[in-house]
C-alpha cells in the first residue's frame, strides 16, 4: 500500500501545483522497509509474491518519475527481476510470472467466488471517472487509461462476479 501511495503522491506532485514530495518519499521509505521485511520471511505464499512484485513495480515506476535519478530506477528494475527470479526458483506461482496462456487457468479459482459490488459504489465510480475525462484530454495515454477505467466499471456493472472474465474464458480466448 505504501508503494502505491508513494507512486500516487509522486504523480500528483508532477501533475498538480501541490508539492507532495515529502509524502511521496515518506511512503517510499515505508514501502522499501515493508518490502525488505517481506523478503526476509522464509516461506512465501502466492499472495506474498504478488504483493512483493506489485511493490517492486510501483517503486520502480515511482523512481522513473523522480528527478534525475536513473540509478534509483535501474536499482528498482533490478529488484523486480531478482524478486521474480527468487519466486521462480521457489516455484511460487504468482500472477506476474505466469505465461499469458495460463492466466485464465491461474486466476479462475481466485475469481469464482467474488462478492457482488455495491451498485451505489459503481454509480459513484462511473460518476468520478466521468469528471476525469476533461482532465485527461491533454494526453492520449491519459485518455486511453480513463477509457479503460470506464470500461472496467461498465463490465462490473454487468455482473461483478463474472464480467468479461466468463465470456472470454468460455470462448477459449486465452
Amino acid at each position: 500500500m505504501h508503494a502505491m501511495l508513494g507512486l500516487a503522491a509522486t504523480c500528483l506532485s508532477i501533475t498538480t501545483s501541490v508539492d507532495y514530495t515529502y509524502l511521496a518519499l515518506s511512503h517510499r521509505v515505508l514501502a522499501i522497509k515493508g518490502l525488505n521485511d517481506a523478503l526476509s520471511i522464509a516461506n512465501w505464499t502466492s499472495s506474498d509474491g504478488d504483493a512483493m512484485l506489485a511493490a517492486c513495480y510501483a517503486l520502480a515506476f515511482q523512481s522513473s518519475y523522480m528527478n534525475g535519478d536513473a540509478f534509483e530506477f535501474l536499482t528498482m528494475v533490478r529488484g523486480c527481476g531478482l524478486v521474480s527470479l527468487q519466486l521462480h526458483r521457489k516455484k511460487i506461482d504468482v500472477s506476474f510470472s505466469i505465461s499469458p496462456h495460463d492466466h485464465f487457468h491461474f486466476m479462475e479459482s481466485r475469481l469464482n467466488n467474488l462478492p457482488t459490488v455495491d451498485a451505489d459504489l459503481l454509480k459513484d465510480s462511473a460518476s468520478s471517472i466521468s469528471t476525469l475525462i476533461p482532465l485527461c484530454r491533454a494526453l492520449d495515454a491519459h485518455m486511453s487509461f480513463c477509457n479503460l477505467l470506464r470500461e472496467c466499471v461498465e463490465t462490473v456493472c454487468i455482473d461483478s462476479r463474472k464480467g468479461e472474465w466468463k465470456e472470454l474464458h468460455d470462448a477459449g480466448q486465452h
